[in-house]
């Protein structure tokens, strides 16, 4: 795949140019590409949260997924796994999270600055250290990928490539997550603002698999052995309607990720927001999920307009899902890795935590 950027002169003609590059005998496929978007040590004073933070979905079923009970096997706090994040950016200097150092890949342009990311790798690899949050396997090796190739003012998105270069220092077994989404089909539907108490603002965003080269992309990681869990966006759509063209069919095509949507912190209801239909494989607490980042309420900014020690009691979305199932993995795999038995492979855990 090439990623092709047009100058402002051409845009007008994006679509000529595309079936130009469609009749070229050495063209497989040509199309436009939607810009992605975020499926959303202590440093002094001493971080002090009252009340504490309540990580509910650390905590036992059918409420949580029991990481608390994990981590008394070998290998249950993630040991011997690794897993890197597919976004935009991260706060990877955060006093929560390891040492900048202690990252074992980084690729792409870090935005910085986004507390998208940086929440993410809180549910995931927050350290047990006697404040702020414990991420569910805080043991396991991280690392991140972000799909922005080039710095402003000549933004390049390539989500793919991303995706790839993750896969390339990925073992088997080990862990790959995806929390983009891009807009997609709405079926000829639209979106009431005033009548929809979701809101439109992420209406039809669909996962990044809906188009070829990112499920290409995914398909060659999963092939490997390496699972990928995906965010299924948050565009309230069905992906089961006739206008996905079959996308999501696993009788048509099945890239092999483990696709989440957003379900209640406690009902177990799918969310208003999130995606669904029969491709959704599993779903995670799409709300009130506490982590690092944000700083949206006065008591979680400890020290005033510091990033580093912001905290939030409200992740949410299939971003917050996503990496709840992706610490799950991490879990299961530690725990076989400690074992002594293999890993599993992608269609086996798939299969597993459906």
């Amino acid at each position: 795949y090439y990623n092709l950027t047009l100058e402002p002169r051409y845009v007008a003609r994006e679509e000529y140019l595309i079936n130009c590059f469609i009749h070229l005998r050495s063209a497989e496929i040509a199309y436009p590409k939607p810009i992605p978007h975020d499926a959303d040590g202590d440093l002094p004073p001493t971080t002090i949260i009252n009340p504490p933070l309540s990580q509910g979905y650390l905590e036992k079923a059918p409420n949580g997924i029991d990481a608390v009970y994990a981590w008394l096997y070998p290998g249950g706090r993630g040991a011997g796994v690794k897993l890197v994040d597919v976004e935009t950016g991260w706060h990877l200097d955060h006093e929560d999270l390891p040492a900048p150092k202690d990252y074992f890949f980084g690729n792409g342009l870090n935005l910085g600055g986004e507390s998208h990311g940086t929440a993410v790798l809180g549910v995931l690899a927050a350290r047990d250290n006697g404040f702020g949050t414990t991420g569910i396997v805080p043991d396991a090796e991280i690392g991140w990928s972000s799909p922005i190739l080039a710095s402003f003012p000549n933004f390049v998105y390539f989500v793919a490539a991303a995706i790839d270069r993750a896969a390339s220092v990925l073992p088997f077994g080990d862990v790959l997550l995806i929390e983009q989404q891009y807009p997609g089909a709405d079926g000829g539907t639209v979106c009431q603002a005033s009548a929809n108490p979701c809101g439109c603002d992420q209406y039809a965003m669909a996962p990044v698999e809906n188009t070829q080269a990112d499920f290409d992309a995914i398909k060659n990681a999963t092939a490997r052995g390496i699972i990928v869990v995906e965010a299924a966006g948050n565009g309230q759509m069905n992906l089961d309607a006739p206008h996905y063209d079959g996308r999501f069919d696993r009788s048509v095509r099945d890239s092999g990720a483990i696709l989440v949507g957003a379900g209640g912190s406690y009902a177990r209801n799918p969310l208003c927001f999130t995606n669904f239909g029969s491709r959704v494989d599993v779903q995670g607490w799409g709300s009130s999920v506490a982590t690092l980042g944000y700083g949206d309420e006065p008591g979680l900014r400890i020290n005033g307009d510091d990033a580093r020690q912001w905290y939030t009691r409200s992740f949410m979305g299939t971003s917050s899902a996503a990496p709840i199932v992706a610490g799950a993995v991490g879990v299961i795999q530690g725990i076989r890795i400690a074992r002594g038995d293999p890993p599993l492979n992608p269609a086996d855990m798939r299969s597993l935590l459906r």
